[in-house]
C-alpha cells in the first residue's frame, strides 16, 4: 500500500487516508521574451542573468479515500485540516521513498457520501524532486579526489571538516576552516564534478541532487 509522508505524518497510519491516485504536472520553464521591431521572432532574454534554465513551481494532486469514513467524519476531517492545510512539508510519495518534494500543502476539497469519503490535497512544489547525499573522505597533503554527479539542479554543498582544508574545482581553490561551512561560490553543476581535497582529517561533503 502506498502512503504519502508529510514530514513525519503518514497519510494512512496517522490520517486514515488511502492514496487512490496522484497527478503530477511538469514545471513550466521561466522565460522572458521581448518583441523587437524589425526582427523575426521574439528575443529570448531568459538567460540574461544565468546560463541555466529555471522553472516555475509544479503541481501535484493527491486523491485520497478515507478509511472508515462513516465514523467521526467531521473529527477526522478537522484533524487533516489542522495538520496539513496551509503547511509546508518535505513530502515523500511511495513507492519513490528515496526522493522528496518541498511543498506547500492545500486541502483542496473533501466529500462524503453513502459509499465513501474522499479528500483531495494539492501540493504546490518546487520544480525538482530532491535526493540528499553525502560523501566522506580523508584529506591528505597531496590531495584526494572525489567525483560528485549532479543530475540537473546546481547545488552549493555543505562541507564539514575536522581541520582547515582546501577544495579545488575547475582550477579554483576554496578554503574551509574546521567545522561546518558553505561557500556560495563553490557550486556543483550538472554532470560530473571533480573535487580535490587537501589538508588532513575527515571531510564530509553533503549535497542535494535535484531532478525534474
Amino acid at each position: 500500500m502506498n502512503q504519502v509522508y508529510f514530514g513525519t505524518i503518514a497519510s494512512y497510519d496517522d490520517l486514515d487516508l488511502f492514496l487512490a491516485d496522484a497527478e503530477t504536472t511538469s514545471p513550466e520553464p521561466q522565460r522572458e521574451l521581448a518583441e523587437v521591431p524589425g526582427r523575426d521572432g521574439d528575443l529570448d532574454l531568459s538567460y540574461g542573468l544565468s546560463p541555466e534554465t529555471h522553472y516555475k513551481n509544479r503541481q501535484i494532486t493527491l486523491n485520497f479515500v478515507l478509511k472508515d469514513f462513516q465514523r467521526q467524519w467531521q473529527e477526522k476531517f478537522s484533524n487533516i485540516m489542522n495538520l496539513i492545510h496551509g503547511q509546508r512539508y518535505d513530502v515523500v510519495i511511495e513507492p519513490d521513498t528515496d526522493v522528496y518534494w518541498k511543498a506547500f500543502c492545500i486541502v483542496q476539497k473533501t466529500k462524503s457520501d453513502r459509499n465513501k469519503g474522499t479528500v483531495v490535497i494539492d501540493l504546490d512544489c518546487e520544480p525538482y524532486a530532491y535526493k540528499d547525499y553525502s560523501v566522506t573522505k580523508t584529506a591528505t597533503s597531496g590531495g584526494v579526489s572525489v567525483t560528485i554527479p549532479i543530475t540537473r539542479r546546481t547545488d552549493v554543498p555543505t562541507v564539514t571538516s575536522a581541520a582547515n582544508i582546501t577544495i579545488t574545482k575547475d582550477g579554483t581553490v576554496y578554503a574551509f576552516d574546521a567545522g561546518t561551512h558553505r561557500n556560495p561560490e563553490l557550486r556543483l553543476t550538472k554532470g560530473n564534478n571533480t573535487l580535490t581535497i587537501k589538508g588532513s582529517g575527515s571531510v564530509t561533503i553533503a549535497y542535494k541532487d535535484g531532478t525534474l
